[in-house]
């Protein structure tokens, strides 16, 4: 075949050559603001203003969660003249971020491979025991010892702000994850 002309024009008149024609990617590119639908996924613009709001005091309770994780590698980093406080809390808040990823791990895993997903509620699991006996320790969630509230139990002997700082803690990185979740979902419906 010899072509006279270039362009789609001359392709055009031969049957044999066949254009096929490929679907255009509707996902956004990303850009400036393509780390917003990466948090948020995909939620419509009232749902991404709960999320805002929402992660937002989870995240004022988190900056404050890091003190059980940061006294834990003070302690572990003691045995050895002490390291400063720069490297207590930085190590703090990185095994607080692997605790916290480890909690939602299973949100972000596909059910379809049953291995993965069973491993990953596994750790889900290790995770929240992990999280739950640390803030125990730092956040007590009783004003008075155990055995006068066991036998005596009153509202006054809760500390009621260490009770949800550790509610908050080990529950509300999943719960703002099954929000966002269901959110995706609702926005997909189109409701």
């Amino acid at each position: 075949m010899t072509l006279s002309r270039s362009g789609p024009s001359a392709l055009s008149n031969d049957p044999a050559i066949t254009v096929k024609a490929t679907p255009v990617a509707t996902k956004k590119s990303g850009g400036l603001f393509g780390w917003v639908d990466a948090i948020f996924g995909n939620t419509g613009v009232l749902h991404r203003i709960i999320l805002t709001g929402t992660g937002v005091l989870i995240l004022g309770v988190f900056y404050r969660s890091i003190a059980p994780y940061s006294a834990l590698m003070a302690r572990i980093f003691s045995d050895g003249g002490g390291a400063p406080s720069i490297l207590n809390t930085i190590a703090g808040t990185m095994l607080f971020a692997a605790v916290q990823a480890a909690e939602v791990l299973p949100l972000a895993v596909a059910r379809g491979n049953t291995d993965i997903y069973k491993f990953s509620k596994f750790v889900m699991w290790v995770a929240f025991t992990w999280d739950l006996i640390a803030c125990i320790i730092h956040f007590p969630p009783l004003s008075v010892s155990f055995n006068i509230f066991r036998f005596a139990p009153s509202v006054t002997g809760i500390d009621w702000g260490n009770l949800i700082l550790l509610l908050v803690t080990v529950f509300g990185g999943t719960g703002w994850m099954m929000l966002r979740n269901e959110f995706a979902k609702a926005y997909g419906r189109g409701q």
